[in-house]
């Protein structure tokens, strides 16, 4: 076989293995990237889902921080009395 005869054999085989392994790589590929596209719309929904918990979570502990250390803004304080020393 001559050089050219070999370069002829070794494309032909190179467009057999092409023709034969490109369905399944290319559905490999495929599932691939559905399953990464999948993953990113779960992870990223929890994390959505967990940002709000805690978004909600630290305005009630505001809230209820504010409401438990506020004081009213009108206190009635009895006039203080002055007891004058017992002369025993």
């Amino acid at each position: 076989m001559s050089r050219r005869e070999n370069a002829g054999v070794l494309g032909f085989g190179a467009a057999a293995c092409v023709a034969c392994c490109a369905g399944p790589i290319v559905a490999f590929v495929g599932g691939l990237a559905a399953l990464s596209l999948g993953l990113a719309v779960v992870i990223g929904s929890v994390g959505l889902f967990v940002a709000g918990i805690a978004v909600l979570a630290f305005a009630g502990w505001r809230r209820k921080r504010r409401s438990c250390c506020a004081v009213p803004s009108s206190v009635a304080i009895a006039a203080p009395t002055r007891r004058e020393p017992s002369a025993t």
